[in-house]
């Protein structure tokens, strides 16, 4: 289950009905097989890295089973307009790819965790689907805690497939902590969380072991300025990951030993690490292990996105100081995210009007601080980011948005991740107010 929270409208009237009516557009091209069909074949051929990017039916960061998903957001706006048989439609080619792949992982944007989360979503509150779940649930578990155990193989330099959101345990957790609960649930949610507990150790003291050996590094140039291992910053590949999803399971009442203690120690080094820039504080995208001195440029300069930068660590913090009633966390969250609007929009560095790295991303964060906080600041923010995800609308486009992968790369790309279906779930957040269940995909909720 998803915990409730408080989601208002928190953009102007008019804004609203315009990011409505996008929206709508948006989902009517979802009804349409062979546009999206279309799209597929169009991305392998647009795309700079078709081999990640092309459409897998199984996969709910770029795949059918983020269609369902997207569904499920719809049905519950709209119920009576048959979103839940499309969105039937496209979990129904999510789960016969899955189970024909004979090798499917666990992890959540990409893995059998994703097709769980997705069927959870379009179920309605457990009314349906309940045969499926069960099915698959007896399937993600064991490969759930076979992951958890593997934690304990290795002390230090983690590759960021073991622990974070989009492949490893954090986004598995995700997923377990969105089922309801039951006996077995319940014991591989606490053997995902407490091997999450012995990764954010030090070991030795003071020394923090979730740092990413060289030979794991995402990018060369990593390893050239971090060649003894580098301390990931970013929401979607970092250390704030396994701590949002602590935070959550804490706010959802599930904590195990050593859990606050863990959370302390890595929003106090996220505090530590925060650099000040000309617009105010904000995060590197890693910090090198044995750091010494300023920060290369490389490292500190560094989008406003969810994937890396202020916004997904702050939401982390703020999600953390909840938790731990820590105000301390959640004023620093405060104070970055509002040095983020001070940023002219070109040094943000997103350019597309996406969810990963783009707009729409730095936008749904901003709505949950607006909700949260109230604050004068966050809701100009929210009316500023609405208008400019509003003007990357391109209706005579074949899916109405188009996700820019690299300056001047358009792609016409389907998906919740990177494409059309991320921007209409946050267009939904921004007009409606039904609360954004599907962002835990993204430990934001």
């Amino acid at each position: 289950m998803v915990a409730a929270f408080s989601w208002k409208v928190r953009i102007s009237s008019s804004l609203a009905e315009k990011a409505r009516t996008v929206a709508l557009d948006l989902a009517s091209r979802l009804r349409q097989r062979e546009l999206l069909e279309e799209a597929f074949r169009r991305v392998v051929h647009q795309s700079h890295a078709p081999h990640l990017m092309a459409w897998k039916p199984e996969t709910v960061a770029t795949g059918d089973a983020g269609l369902a998903l997207v569904c499920a957001q719809l049905d519950a706006c709209w119920p009576e307009q048959g979103w839940d048989r499309l969105g039937h439609d496209f979990l129904t080619k999510a789960v016969q790819r899955a189970t024909a792949l004979p090798s499917l992982h666990a992890g959540l944007f990409a893995g059998l965790s994703g097709v769980v989360y997705a069927t959870c979503l379009l179920s309605r509150g457990g009314t349906r689907y309940q045969r499926l779940l069960k099915t698959l649930e007896q399937r993600l578990f064991p490969m759930a805690r076979e992951l958890a155990e593997r934690m304990y193989s290795q002390t230090q330099g983690f590759p960021v497939s073991s622990y974070d959101i989009v492949s490893g345990l954090a986004g598995v957790g995700a997923a377990l902590l969105t089922l309801p609960q039951t006996d077995e649930r319940d014991m591989t949610l606490r053997a995902v969380l407490e091997s999450l507990v012995f990764f954010l150790r030090e070991d030795p003291p003071g020394f923090p072991a979730w740092y990413i050996a060289p030979e794991y590094s995402q990018e060369e140039f990593w390893s050239e300025l971090c060649p003894a291992g580098a301390y990931n910053c970013g929401l979607a590949h970092g250390v704030p990951g396994p701590l949002a999803l602590l935070a959550l399971a804490k706010l959802q009442g599930v904590t195990v030993p050593g859990s606050e203690e863990a959370m302390h120690r890595v929003a106090d080094w996220l505090v530590a690490h925060r650099i000040q820039a000309e617009y105010g504080w904000t995060w590197p995208l890693a910090v090198p292990v044995n750091q010494a001195g300023e920060l290369p440029e490389d490292l500190a300069r560094c989008r406003s996105a969810w994937c890396y930068g202020t916004p997904g660590v702050a939401r982390a913090l703020w999600l953390t100081g909840e938790a731990l009633d820590t105000p301390l966390y959640q004023e620093t969250a405060l104070d970055a995210m509002l040095a983020v609007y001070r940023r002219p929009i070109e040094d943000r560095r997103i350019f597309a009007a996406t969810f990963c790295h783009g707009v729409a991303g730095l936008l749904h964060i901003t709505l949950h601080f607006a909700n949260a906080t109230e604050r004068p600041g966050f809701l100009e923010a929210a009316n500023a980011l609405t208008e400019q995800l509003l003007a990357l609308y391109e209706p005579d486009s074949l899916l109405g948005y188009r996700n820019e992968e690299m300056v001047g790369l358009f792609v016409d790309q389907p998906s919740v991740l990177d494409g059309a279906a991320g921007v209409l779930l946050v267009l939904l957040a921004a007009s409606t107010e039904q609360r954004p269940v599907w962002d835990r995909l993204f430990l934001l909720s």
